[in-house]
């Protein structure tokens, strides 16, 4: 295939990733690796090919969830005989977070487990605490020192029962409270 862009964009913590060929010819598919550091390339997916065209073909892959920092990705371009190419490399900058923020869990409602994202936009001391509604500590999820950055957490409802509960997040004198609802 015959590679005619190649770009990312990065939205928060989220690069888009988006390449076009104009022609292909026996293309199995492209594996998207990324670097950041001193690691070695690591595959992300591996998106099929359309094969055999003669008209310009569009792909897009969404990297989500990254930590701060800097990424490069290249693209290996497989065709059906196992003969492969190598993109040029891409870089994308994952910055920092601009703000505290503790985003809505989701699924929600949920049954059994939910993930609960939030942001850092300086290093502090972070709580984050499940609460049942009559305000007692039903589950301490984070309680330690952590750089700026984006974190994700797994919470399970496992012996809650059903019903409203809130989460808050305390960190550097700032805290955020928002609801989740478990459904047995």
């Amino acid at each position: 295939g015959e590679l005619t862009s190649f770009f990312s964009r990065v939205r928060n913590n989220q690069v888009m990733l988006k390449w076009a060929t104009a022609t292909e010819q026996n293309s199995a598919g492209f594996e998207l690796q990324r670097s950041s550091g001193n690691q070695n390339w690591q595959k992300v997916v591996f998106i099929k090919a359309a094969g055999n065209s003669n008209s310009v073909k569009e792909y897009s892959y969404k990297d989500a969830n990254l930590k701060s920092g800097t990424y490069k990705y290249r693209l290996k371009m497989l065709d059906n005989d196992g003969t492969f190419e190598v993109s040029d490399n891409i870089e994308a900058v994952v910055g920092l977070p601009v703000e505290y923020s503790l985003s809505q869990n989701y699924p929600n409602p949920f049954n059994p487990a939910t993930k609960i994202v939030y942001t850092l936009p300086t290093n502090g001391f972070v709580k984050l605490q499940v609460y049942a509604i009559t305000g007692q500590v039903v589950k301490t999820l984070v309680e330690s020192s952590q750089e700026a950055g984006y974190y994700s957490v797994d919470f399970s409802g496992d012996n809650l029962s059903s019903g409203i509960y809130l989460y808050r997040l305390s960190v550097n004198n700032q805290s955020i409270v928002k609801k989740m609802i478990y459904l047995r």
